[in-house]
């Protein structure tokens, strides 16, 4: 025992010379975010630690714990930047100043947090990959410390493929869902694995892509809508179904197959679980069905198309068109249609068309009605069949 001030003191200097310096392994056991300016609020995202490898005492573990631990931030400004600290049962590196005075360097990885994977890594190239989730509290052991961690579940996720250069935002990935880890079986190994939910790609002239095309701009909805951005200047929009039990909106109140909860653990196709893969009957594996679309062609025609689906590439063009109803214009260099302007109904054939050199057509195999208290017709009237009129007709050149 220390018997005077002055032993007392060097005692306490050489335990805080001797923490100075060293590197610990400890978890968090509470944080502190700073969420109001200073100084009603002192916390600037510190965290309250424990330390993982300590002394036992009649069997039972010592708790040593240290409050307020500045955490190391990466980017950051005067009310800017990008704020940062562990989260509860984190294990993390601490960077001793002194006995009571620590740093937060950063996460270390364990067998309960075991990273993510990386499935198209090798030694010379690795995806960047940003994943986010919900979190949720870790159970503890009988010692007293984080080891229960769940799956993480909805992540919000961006990754980007060194090698193609392809990139993807997505949002409540089900891939990353029902497959936490993102290996290969996820399967996350290219964009074209990713057809659920709600996403945007970018493919760069080197994608590997089988099913879309190279130098894409691709925003894809949960409901299976689409817009689509291509190199010779196509512009796609198109709404689509996914779920033929739900038509596609996952799930809005009455859906059958996940009773309308709109969890996404209950959302499943019977066919594909929701995932439109292509050995999905019920979506054909390209996210859903067509139920209607806006196409702009390169030539500049464009056409809004209600009951004619398009595929994910090569476009069905203007002059091929065969089902549904449409209103399209084309372009006057466009030379694969003969009109400038059509509203057609293709399944009888009923149109209304403008042609390029200023003649109007109208067409049905029923009835066409003109419903006006007054018609006027300047010019000649040539009518090529019979003529019936149920009432009066005026005129210098009337014949009665």
């Amino acid at each position: 025992m220390v018997s005077n001030t002055r032993d007392r003191n060097i005692d306490s200097s050489r335990r805080e010379d001797s923490r100075k310096g060293q590197v610990d392994r400890c978890e968090v056991i509470s944080v502190r975010p700073h969420v109001r300016p200073y100084p009603a609020d002192k916390d600037f995202n510190t965290v309250d630690v424990q330390l993982i490898d300590r002394p036992r005492i009649a069997g039972e573990p010592l708790t040593i714990e240290y409050v307020k631990l500045n955490s190391l931030q990466r980017h950051h400004g005067l009310f800017q930047g990008h704020p940062w600290n562990a989260r509860i049962g984190d294990m993390i590196y601490v960077y001793w100043l002194a006995e009571r005075e620590a740093l937060v360097l950063g996460i270390c990885t364990s067998i309960e947090q075991e990273p993510l994977c990386r499935s198209k890594a090798d030694d010379q190239q690795q995806e960047f990959v940003f994943k986010l989730s919900p979190w949720e509290e870790p159970g503890k052991n009988q010692d007293g410390n984080y080891v229960v961690f769940q799956p993480p579940k909805h992540p919000t996720c961006w990754k980007w493929w060194p090698k193609t250069r392809d990139f993807i935002w997505i949002f409540d990935c089900k891939n990353g869902h029902d497959c936490a880890s993102c290996d290969r079986t996820a399967p996350c190994n290219g964009l074209d694995d990713l057809i659920a939910r709600t996403y945007f790609k970018i493919f760069s002239d080197i994608s590997n892509t089988i099913k879309d095309k190279i130098w894409r701009f691709k925003f894809h909805h949960n409901s299976g809508s689409v817009l689509v951005f291509d190199n010779d200047g196509s512009v796609h929009l198109e709404n689509k179904t996914q779920c033929s039990t739900c038509g596609g909106t996952g799930c809005c109140g009455t859906c059958s197959t996940c009773g309308g909860t709109g969890l996404v653990d209950d959302e499943l196709c019977p066919t594909c679980g929701g995932c439109g893969q292509p050995a999905c009957s019920s979506c054909g594996g390209d996210g859903g069905d067509g139920k209607g679309h806006s196409h702009h062609y390169p030539s500049g025609s464009c056409d809004i198309h209600a009951g004619n689906p398009h595929p994910c590439k090569d476009f069905i063009p203007l002059a091929s068109e065969d089902h549904g109803v449409r209103v399209a214009v084309s372009h006057p260099d466009d030379v694969t249609v003969d009109f400038a302007a059509e509203i057609k109904q293709f399944s009888t054939g009923a149109y209304i068309k403008i042609l390029k050199n200023g003649d109007i057509k109208l067409y049905s195999p029923g009835k066409i009605t003109l419903d006006a208290p007054t018609t006027d017709i300047i010019g000649d009237l040539h009518v090529y069949e019979d003529e019936q009129v149920d009432g009066t007709c005026s005129g210098p050149n009337n014949i009665l």
